[in-house]
């Protein structure tokens, strides 16, 4: 029988806190654009700011979950650098994307922020 290979070291603590302190400001800067970038379309409603915040945090715990799951198979360190730079690119195509889709629903009231958000922020949020 043979043995599994052996896994890889875990990041030194203050490298682990610094990855997750700058991967959680860069959500809560794509929160906080995503506000800004729907303002024209939409307005800044109670409604509109709930949904943000809703799909980024469902973004959070979806990843949560999948990540969790692929690190248990695969090596946490390259999963960890691959979501990052994926997460990186998705975020880039944000302030498109969402110019696209607001101009396309403007006027749609309080529901046209979810298929907004959920293009356009939910996958660089849940990288």
């Amino acid at each position: 029988m043979t043995e599994p290979p052996p896994r890889p070291e875990a990041l030194p603590p203050a490298v682990a806190a610094a990855v997750v302190f700058g991967a959680a400001a860069a959500v809560l800067i794509l929160e906080i654009l995503a506000l800004r970038l729907l303002a024209p379309y939409l307005g800044i409603t109670l409604a509109t700011s709930t949904t943000v915040i809703g799909v980024v945090l469902t973004g959070i715990a979806t990843s949560a979950a999948v990540g969790g799951m692929l690190a248990d198979a695969a090596d946490a360190r390259a999963l960890l650098a691959r979501a990052l730079i994926v997460g990186g690119v998705l975020a880039l195509l944000t302030v498109p994307l969402a110019r696209l889709l607001g101009s396309a629903m403007k006027g749609g009231g309080d529901l046209a922020a979810l298929p907004i958000a959920l293009f356009a922020f939910f996958p660089p949020a849940a990288c």
